[in-house]
C-alpha cells in the first residue's frame, strides 16, 4: 500500500513538474519603436488591428512630439527602432556611423505651412521679406521655409529668423508679438489662436517638398534583434497588402491639406533628398556635416530585400 501511494505521489510530481505551463518560455522582450503619432497613421493602424501581434512580435510603440526628440532617444539607446524624417537623418548621420536606414515608410506632401500676422503687414508670401519668422533650427520646418522662399525668388537673407527649442512654443510667440510669422506642421498649427483683431494668414506649397519618413536603428541593436526586426517588417508588409491595396483603409487625415503615401520601400529618391538637405545645411552654414556623407553606407537593405525585393529600387 505504501509503495502504491509513493508511486501515485511520484506520478503527481512528474505531471506537475512537466506541466506545459511550466515549459512555456518567458515572455519575449518587447521591441520598442519610437514614432511621431500624427505622421505614422499606417503603423498605428497596423498595430491596433493586430497585424504585428499575429506575426508574433511583442511591439511597444513609444510616442514623441517631434522627430528630433525621437532621434535623440534612439541615439541614447532608449529605442530599438524609430521612424524619422529626412532632416534629422541627413544632418546627424555623419556623427553616428552606426545609424542604419531600413526602409522609407511614408511620403508626406503639404505637411508644412507658414502662419503670419497680417497686423505685421504680411498679406502675401512676398510680404515675409524683412519680417521675423519663428521656427526650430535645423528642422524639417527650417528646410521647408528655405525652399519656400527660394521658390518665390526671395533670398533667405531677406527674412529674419528666431529659433525656438520646440515648435510647441511658436503659437504663443505669435500671439505675444514676439514674431511676425512662424513655420510648422500639425499639431502646432491648429493650436494657434488668431492674433487680436486680425485673422491669421496662411501660406503653403503642397507640391514644393515631400518629406520621407524612414524606419531606422543602430547597427548593434539591429544585429541583436534582427529576427524581431524582420518579423516587424513582415507584419507591416502584410498590413500594407491588406489595408492599402484597393483603398480598403483611408486614414482620417489630421489636416485637410496634406497627403500621405504609405508603404515600405527603398528608392533612389531617399539618397537624392538626403544629399539635398546636406547641401542646404552647408550653404546656410548650419550645424550639419561639413562634407557630403556617403548615405549608401547607412542604408541596410537586407531586411526589405529578403521580404519584398521589388520594393528596393535604389542602386546598390
Amino acid at each position: 500500500m505504501k509503495r502504491l501511494l509513493a508511486l501515485i505521489l511520484a506520478a503527481i510530481l512528474l505531471v506537475w513538474w512537466y506541466h506545459p505551463a511550466k515549459l512555456q518560455p518567458p515572455p519575449a522582450r518587447p521591441l520598442i519603436l519610437g514614432v511621431v503619432p500624427i505622421l505614422n497613421g499606417f503603423i498605428l493602424e497596423a498595430h491596433s488591428r493586430g497585424f504585428l501581434k499575429k506575426e508574433g512580435i511583442n511591439l511597444v510603440i513609444q510616442p514623441y512630439l517631434t522627430g528630433r526628440h525621437l532621434f535623440d532617444a534612439l541615439i541614447g539607446g532608449e529605442l530599438d527602432l524609430g521612424v524619422v524624417g529626412l532632416v534629422p537623418l541627413a544632418l546627424e548621420a555623419a556623427d553616428h556611423a552606426s545609424l542604419r536606414i531600413l526602409a522609407t515608410t511614408a511620403k508626406f506632401h503639404g505637411l508644412y505651412r507658414i502662419l503670419a500676422n497680417p497686423e505685421a503687414g504680411i498679406h502675401t508670401p512676398e510680404d515675409l521679406q524683412g519680417h521675423l519668422i519663428g521656427l526650430t533650427r535645423d528642422s524639417s520646418m527650417h528646410y521647408f521655409l528655405y525652399n519656400f522662399l527660394v521658390n518665390l525668388r526671395i533670398p533667405p537673407s531677406r527674412v529674419r529668423l528666431r529659433y525656438y527649442d520646440s515648435p510647441a512654443h511658436l503659437p504663443a510667440a505669435l500671439m505675444a508679438g514676439e514674431i511676425d510669422a512662424y513655420c510648422a506642421r500639425e499639431p502646432f498649427l491648429r493650436s494657434s489662436r488668431t492674433p487680436p483683431s486680425s485673422e491669421t494668414v496662411v501660406f503653403d506649397a503642397p507640391e514644393l517638398w515631400a518629406n520621407l519618413l524612414n524606419l531606422v536603428g543602430l547597427a548593434s541593436r539591429l544585429e541583436a534583434r534582427s529576427q524581431d526586426v524582420s518579423v516587424l517588417m513582415r507584419g507591416l508588409l502584410k498590413a500594407e497588402e491588406s489595408l492599402l491595396s484597393g483603398g480598403k483603409w483611408q486614414e482620417s487625415q489630421p489636416t485637410p491639406w496634406h497627403r500621405a503615401e504609405y508603404g515600405l520601400l527603398l528608392d533612389q529618391e531617399l539618397v537624392v533628398q538626403l544629399e539635398d538637405v546636406v547641401r542646404w545645411s552647408m550653404r546656410q552654414k548650419l550645424g550639419g556635416p561639413q562634407r557630403m556623407p556617403n548615405f549608401m553606407a547607412f542604408i541596410d537593405h537586407r531586411f526589405l530585400d529578403a521580404l519584398k525585393p521589388d520594393a528596393v529600387t535604389l542602386i546598390h
